[in-house]
């Protein structure tokens, strides 16, 4: 027991990689047409568009080295996935925590739907995860030099080529910097903004044209892989605000008032158990709305809302994680007064019955029944 305590952090990370395996391949089987579809956007079969560099390179290794695309997003997919995890461990390392914050980590709406939702494990937003990981251990380790500043920079502009929707989530890494230095500092909190923005406007601009995929669907039949008729290179977008899908579902998009209130409430509950003071909540919570808002026009262009939310208490999370107190030699994964608090027993209890209970798709519906209690219900015969 003191060897798994001692290198909790460690065996973490090791299951966490054999997970992601097993993720991405799952992944790839149930949900190919979009999760994995997504990394297959590329420069080579009609110019430039949004979001097509991690395909280009995809595609280049296949042309130069003949390696099947597949294999090359698995490996991109692990890559990013797995680097935000030990960014995230390792920030948790430096931190006075226990098994409570692994816990609070795995709360329905926020890593949890890493396990309960097929493509969330595949999806581009591991690389916006790495990212918020990334710089929230630099931050808080206060090891950003001047030329890790121009790194973060550059890694910000890039991205955006990566996916486009990263550009709503910048003030995210501002409202990070704010609470790690207690000042606002303008001209870094502009860098930080133009990184993100002037390729989005560039990509705006010139890249949102519908171009084709014939060079990318020939690729994907020699390299046999089985691809959903319902894929990413069928989709059509007539406009630019999606209010029309909201109008048509909207009994089902409204669950996610109720899966965002949930979160919500695990949040405070935790706060309260470490014993954060009024004014620190507030603060917190009202950066939340606030990038919450700045993320509104997105939801308006792209209907995965749950995506959004999940990206959105993931950022949180780090940073609530990063405001803990320091570790200190007594620190314990498994300390029993923390653990066994009758706060925190209800607050895991309630962690592990709602996951037993519910999960946040996603995408289109905002509250499904969880797979345990599927299971459960199919064996009784009211499935």
């Amino acid at each position: 027991m003191k060897f798994f305590s001692t290198h909790f952090t460690r065996i973490f990370l090791v299951l966490i990689a054999i997970f992601l395996i097993f993720k991405v391949y799952f992944a790839y089987n149930v949900a190919n047409g979009y999760p994995f579809g997504d990394w297959l956007i590329n420069y080579q079969d009609g110019g430039f568009k949004r979001r097509g560099l991690l395909g280009t390179f995809v595609f280049f290794m296949y042309g130069l080295f003949g390696i099947k695309i597949q294999y090359t997003v698995f490996f991109l997919q692990f890559l990013f996935h797995f680097l935000f995890f030990y960014y995230l461990v390792r920030l948790i390392e430096v931190k006075k925590y226990s098994f409570l914050e692994f816990v609070f980590l795995f709360t329905p709406f926020c890593l949890w739907g890493f396990v309960s939702d097929s493509g969330m494990g595949a999806r581009k937003d591991g690389v916006l995860w790495f990212m918020l990981s990334f710089f929230t251990y630099n931050i808080t380790k206060h090891e950003i030099s001047k030329y890790r500043w121009y790194l973060f920079y550059f890694i910000f502009f890039v991205s955006v080529f990566i996916h486009e929707s990263f550009v709503f989530f910048f003030p995210c890494f501002i409202v990070l910097y704010f609470f790690h230095t207690n000042k606002f500092e303008v001209s870094k909190a502009a860098l930080i903004a133009i990184s993100f923005c002037v390729p989005a406007i560039f990509i705006f601009l010139f890249g949102m044209k519908d171009l084709g995929s014939d060079y990318t669907m020939n690729i994907i039949k020699a390299c046999g892989i089985d691809f959903q008729e319902s894929n990413i290179f069928v989709w059509k977008e007539d406009s630019l605000l999606k209010l029309d899908y909201y109008y048509k579902s909207i009994d089902d998009f409204l669950l996610y008032g109720i899966t965002f209130s949930l979160q919500f409430v695990y949040v405070i509950f935790y706060l309260s158990i470490k014993r954060i003071n009024k004014k620190e909540i507030q603060k917190l919570v009202n950066f939340f709305i606030i990038c919450f808002f700045c993320t509104i026009p997105l939801f308006l262009i792209a209907i995965d809302v749950g995506r959004w939310f999940y990206n959105l208490f993931i950022f949180w999370n780090l940073l609530i994680i990063s405001i803990l107190p320091d570790r200190d030699i007594k620190t314990t994964v498994f300390d029993s007064k923390i653990i066994f608090s009758k706060k925190s027993i209800c607050f895991i209890l309630l962690v592990f019955v709602s996951n037993f209970l519910y999960r946040a798709p996603s995408c289109f519906t905002g509250m499904e029944t969880a797979a345990p209690l599927r299971r459960i219900m199919h064996w009784f015969g009211y499935l």
